[in-house]
């Protein structure tokens, strides 16, 4: 099985993601890719830290397409993985592959404005906006 992980792209790049274990991938014969979200890490885009949720998502579904083009892999086993706000994007993206063999998401956010909502309540609003 290929795991296909990426950062929260909140706070890490790809190069800080964990997700399956060089150990575990070894015992277990798991491929992982691991991407940056384009404006975030080692990727190039632009404007820098720059969070357009439905950028993410066409990220997710490049890579699962590049996933399915690598020699080896076996297309009707790919699992994708995510934290945090990968978390609920990877629910959104095997939902719109229809294809995806299984998904680990780790305490998800899946409601941004309930999210922003909650912390401003919590924080205050300049907070939220800083």
């Amino acid at each position: 099985m290929l795991s296909i992980a990426a950062s929260s792209a909140l706070s890490n790049s790809a190069s800080d993601c964990w997700a399956v274990s060089p150990s575990v991938s070894a015992r277990e014969k798991l491929a992982s890719l691991i991407f940056d979200y384009r404006r975030f890490g080692a990727s190039e885009g632009e404007p820098r830290q720059l969070l357009v949720p439905r950028d993410e998502l066409e990220d997710w579904r490049s890579a699962f397409a590049f996933a399915r083009s690598l020699p080896g892999v076996d297309r009707a086993r790919i699992a994708l993985w995510g934290t945090s706000f990968a978390g609920g994007l990877v629910v959104s993206a095997a939902a719109a592959e229809g294809d995806v063999a299984a998904i680990v998401s780790q305490c998800p956010l899946m409601d941004g404005r309930a999210a922003a909502l909650t912390f401003a309540r919590y924080a205050g609003l300049p907070m939220l906006l800083r």
